[in-house]
């Protein structure tokens, strides 16, 4: 053997004993159980109704987009479709009162330490899941007494038999970019307190870091919380994310930068809407995984039917605050806004229900049995307010942007086109 073969043949076994023993490392990070103790919390979750009202809205808020099972109805377990392929198959659990596969023989210390820690009731970590470790202690409190007493039907017991949901199966790319990228982070610190409830950008910089989740989507890469909000490019768009039927999609820039990020017209009211009904503010509907928030904030300080509460007012505060960002994020093919006089194809196409419901999407099924069971009449009002018979539902509510007649055109094409096996153009 030659002296390059022989060099080759080193090097060749040294990036196999190197990266053999990174990847075993890796996986061990992943795998390995932690024995933490439960936080305090624990024993005192809130019991005064309003507070769990206030559980239920944070519920709908920040876990519902997740765990909601098909048919768009109670939080019975779902796969997670928003998350890169690469990262492996990503499934959120049955969090309902049911005995056999929901949360009913969770201890609150185990829902209390998935919180605040991200470790499961067997010790290991939740990778899958986002970690709520800024969490505060009554918000934490508020979720506990909403799942364990409340008497919503959302998460009540009962019902048809729940079927299992698959346990999250993460790639080996998947595990190494927890163990090395993302990190795995179980410290959380015991006790949280709560910020100062009011319209300013620190409250505003505590909901968008531990309740709503926005830095952790709009700053780019896979970097733990801490970081990101440290980061020179917090809220500056570009996480590489995946639509329902698993197309590229990247998050917004949601900066003050006029010219890439938030425009600067959108006030108060217009944040409100365009959180609250998924239509943003140039009428072009949010792309999922982007939620749709309809229960933010306390209804009581809503201003009609707009939510204008402290909520929102501080997620603006906050927004405004930070840095702009001068970066237009990749956006794909320019986006037609919906124009109530095309036709019913083409707004199917521009309302973007195909991302949802078309060829490859989990929610085809939802419509092909929603155009044989429905009548064009109800079909045209889930349409324009999905909310009013689905509170629960992650559509955009289109009533700002479609008329009673163009939705009425679009459902009697719907009926006709999906009730048919196989019709429709879903592209």
């Amino acid at each position: 053997m030659s002296v390059l073969a022989r060099a080759l043949a080193l090097l060749l076994f040294v990036f196999l004993v190197v990266g053999g023993t990174v990847t075993a490392i890796g996986v061990g990070r992943v795998r390995r159980t932690y024995d933490l103790p439960f936080p305090p919390i624990a024993g005192a979750r809130a019991t005064d109704p309003a507070e769990v009202a206030r559980g239920g809205r944070l519920f709908r808020t920040a876990c519902l987009g997740c765990h909601v099972g098909p048919g768009g109805g109670r939080p019975t377990g779902a796969r997670v479709l928003g998350a890169p392929e690469f990262l492996g198959e990503i499934w959120a659990p049955d969090v309902t009162r049911d005995r056999r596969e929901g949360i009913a023989q969770w201890t609150d210390g185990e829902l209390a330490r998935l919180l605040r820690n991200g470790v499961g009731r067997d010790g290991h970590y939740a990778a899958a899941m986002p970690r709520f470790g800024r969490l505060a202690d009554p918000e934490v409190a508020a979720l506990l007494g909403f799942l364990r007493d409340s008497d919503d039907p959302l998460v009540a017991p009962g019902g048809a038999p729940a079927a299992a949901v698959p346990r999250s199966r993460l790639s080996l790319i998947g595990m190494l970019v927890l163990a090395y990228s993302v990190g795995i982070d179980t410290a959380g610190d015991p006790v949280v307190a709560a910020p100062e409830r009011a319209a300013t950008p620190a409250y505003g910089r505590y909901l968008a870091a531990s309740v709503y989740a926005c830095v952790e989507c709009h700053t780019e890469g896979y970097a733990p919380l801490r970081d990101k909000l440290r980061s020179p490019s917090l809220l500056g768009g570009g996480l590489d994310l995946r639509t329902p039927r698993s197309e590229p999609i990247y998050s917004a820039n949601l900066t003050a930068d006029a010219e890439t990020g938030l425009p600067p017209e959108v006030d108060a009211a217009a944040l409100g809407r365009i959180l609250s009904t998924g239509i943003g503010a140039r009428g072009l509907p949010l792309r999922p995984p982007m939620p749709v928030f309809r229960f933010i904030g306390d209804p009581e300080h809503r201003d009609g039917d707009v939510h204008v509460d402290l909520d929102v007012r501080a997620l603006l505060a906050f927004l405004r605050s930070v840095p702009p960002v001068h970066r237009r994020t990749p956006d794909g093919p320019p986006r037609e806004a919906p124009r109530p006089d095309s036709p019913p194809e083409r707004l199917f196409a521009t309302l973007g229900c195909a991302s949802c419901h078309g060829d490859g999407a989990p929610g085809r099924a939802d419509l092909v049995r929603a155009s044989r069971l429905s009548s064009v009449d109800a079909i045209a009002a889930a349409i324009r307010h999905p909310e009013a018979s689905h509170p629960a539902s992650q559509m955009p509510t289109y009533a700002s942007v479609l008329d009673g007649p163009a939705a009425a055109r679009l459902a009697a094409w719907i009926r006709s086109s999906f009730s048919a096996p196989g019709g429709g153009e879903t592209r």
